[in-house]
């Protein structure tokens, strides 16, 4: 099996970094490298980090000297995975909890797959009560090609982009597509980047891997504070403009999810003033300048 490099984001999150962390030294095939990346956390994870522990894996950590969002900790990681020789990098939140199988699950995948030559792979991502995470869906492929039917037959479904919430990227897609937009900061960032691979790629849901993602709710109401809708608007945006990753009806379809989504925004939401504010910062923002930092 190849050398595989898990890459873990975390911002003052130290209890769920643990829980993490034994996860992934609980894994059947365990990660030859486990890369941290600390987005300026406060709360004592870098003292954690560095205290000598008996993992089955290598811990490399790095701590950003700014929060750079959950984007900006992704570039830097995959920044960082070119720099170990591993083949393969396995993404995830500090509140992601992967079943002891499921790395073992989507390599396994990944081999039956191998025909079709694929970049990505993805796990089932599941609540607290075993549902489906309603954030973590992958979005599946409606161009249908004959490979498709073939990998059907397999126990995978291909996918068009995916979460960053356990997924696993070949050494070949860093390589070639590049990294995360941190620009984005929060929020889409992880569509962008796996919907700009699997443009041309084949990507795979492994419906045998099982992740835990840990959040406090699991709900598809879209209510986020207005400090976080400016990002998903702004992001979405940029993302329906610039990226190179849709073809012209996809863009159309983020773009009525995304009219959608605000006016559940605006159905929900108690705070009308704010809201508005925040939408329109967010439009003005995005049809000001493009998203810029490709690295950090």
């Amino acid at each position: 099996m190849p050398k595989v490099c898990a890459l873990v984001i975390t911002h003052n999150r130290l209890d769920k970094l643990k829980n993490c962390l034994a996860a992934l030294a609980g894994q059947e095939y365990v990660p030859a490298v486990v890369l941290v990346v600390d987005n300026a956390s406060t709360d004592g994870t870098q003292s954690f980090l560095a205290q000598t522990a008996d993992w089955p894996f290598l811990l490399v950590h790095e701590r950003l000297s700014e929060n750079l969002g959950g984007a900006g900790g992704f570039a830097r990681g995959l920044d960082l995975f070119l720099q170990q020789d591993c083949e393969a990098v396995w993404l995830m939140d500090d509140d992601s909890l992967p079943a002891p199988d499921a790395l073992r699950e989507l390599l396994a995948g990944m081999e039956r797959a191998a025909p079709c030559k694929p970049m990505l792979a993805a796990s089932q991502v599941v609540w607290q009560d075993g549902n489906l995470h309603p954030w973590n869906i992958p979005q599946p492929r409606l161009h249908k090609h004959a490979r498709d039917f073939a990998l059907v037959r397999e126990g995978l479904l291909p996918v068009r982009s995916a979460s960053f919430v356990s997924i696993l990227l070949t050494r070949q897609a860093v390589e070639t597509y590049g990294l995360p937009v941190a620009d984005y900061f929060i929020y889409n960032d992880d569509i962008e980047y796996t919907g700009r691979i699997l443009r041309r790629e084949t990507g795979i849901l492994c419906p045998a891997s099982v992740c835990l993602h840990d959040t406090a709710r699991a709900s598809t109401t879209f209510t986020l504070p207005p400090e976080r809708l400016f990002f998903e608007v702004r992001n979405k945006l940029w993302m329906i403009f610039y990226s190179p990753a849709w073809t012209a009806r996809e863009r159309v379809r983020h773009g009525l999810v995304l009219c959608k989504n605000i006016l559940l925004h605006l159905r929900n939401v108690r705070l009308l003033p704010q809201t508005l504010w925040a939408i329109c910062r967010g439009v003005g923002s995005a049809l000001r300048r493009r998203p810029e930092r490709q690295a950090c």
